[in-house]
């Protein structure tokens, strides 16, 4: 029987970060890393064009900053003692990622309305230093609001969970990420980059997909958490987008001490266990994307693509490029 006291605990985070509600665990060893510890160009660039979703109530823009409302990650949490990343702060409700100039892609359960876009600030640059410290607050230039819902859709019976965010203004010293059209593949290499519980950005780059049989998603077995919805998935070989994460299994497991008091620590799936991570498929969204770039390329540029089978994923293929 679960614990009540410990519920209320688990109540009061989920309460305090009202949008990360798919809970998602770790698959073997814990590879989650700081985007400062890589030396890989590439994956900083991508981590560079992903954004932390925070309420707008946790933002305060003076002066030319924006300072970030966070709590440590060790107090928000009963968190057992060796837990990962306990000395850092969380803040952010769900992450997501820039696939055109003004144009955010993340879980439709993140925004689930006008009203609740309205209220939401996409960050940028929510993620730790060298020395581990956690931002308290970025350049007032790194934040953009809500100008409107591109399109969404959350439908539980298919597992279409996805939504396109026009940001206020372009974004600017971002590029946009690119979306890998090829069809996903059971065993393809696979990466995520976002915020788990709310934490600075974190990358898992050493999933792989599990089952693409679904039309509209597929399962992988990235290790992610709370706050990861909305988080790109990227296939390891092209660094492209090919899904948003969407929902997941349990994040933690109580354990109790000798004292007979309650921890959490992170529940660990191995040899194939867990249902796994699950992901909705570009093709879910990538006409509503292009629907929305195709008036913004010049004329000239729009006849480089009429040899394309479909218009639509050529503009795509060329407008949202990585590096």
């Amino acid at each position: 029987m679960r614990d009540i006291r410990l519920s209320a605990v688990i109540l009061a985070v989920v309460l305090w970060l009202p949008l990360a509600l798919q809970a998602m665990p770790v698959y073997d060893d814990d590879d989650r890393r700081d985007p400062a510890d890589t030396d890989d160009r590439a994956v900083l660039a991508l981590a560079d064009s992903t954004v932390a979703l925070f309420p707008s109530d946790k933002v305060t823009v003076k002066d030319g900053w924006a300072e970030l409302a966070t709590k440590p990650y060790s107090e928000v949490l009963p968190l057992c003692e060796g837990e990962r990343f306990a000395g850092q702060r969380v803040g952010a409700d769900c992450s997501g990622a820039l696939v055109a100039p003004d144009v955010i892609l993340t879980a439709g359960h993140c925004v689930k309305s006008k009203a609740a876009c309205g209220r939401t600030f996409f960050v940028f640059g929510f993620r730790t230093g060298r020395d581990g410290t956690t931002p308290t607050r970025v350049p007032a230039s790194e934040v953009y609001s809500c100008k409107a819902i591109v399109g969404r859709k959350l439908d539980s019976q298919a597992g279409s969970d996805w939504a396109l965010i026009a940001l206020d203004r372009p974004a600017r010293g971002h590029k946009a990420l690119g979306l890998d059209t090829a069809a996903v593949t059971k065993g393809l290499p696979v990466m995520v980059i976002g915020h788990p519980l709310g934490l600075p950005a974190k990358v898992a780059a050493k999933g792989a997909v599990r089952d693409a049989s679904p039309e509209a998603y597929f399962t992988t077995d990235l290790d992610a958490f709370h706050g990861n919805s909305g988080s790109p998935v990227f296939a390891s070989g092209s660094r492209r987008i090919v899904g948003v994460l969407a929902r997941g299994d349990e994040d933690f497991e109580t354990v109790v001490k000798p004292d007979g008091s309650k921890c959490l620590r992170t529940k660990v799936c191995r040899n194939g266990g867990c249902e796994g991570e699950v992901a909705t498929k570009v093709s879910e969204f990538i006409e509503t994307l292009s629907r929305r770039l195709k008036p913004a390329l010049p004329r000239s540029e729009k006849s480089l693509h009429a040899g394309f089978s479909s218009p639509s994923l050529g503009v795509l293929k060329d407008w949202a490029c990585v590096p």
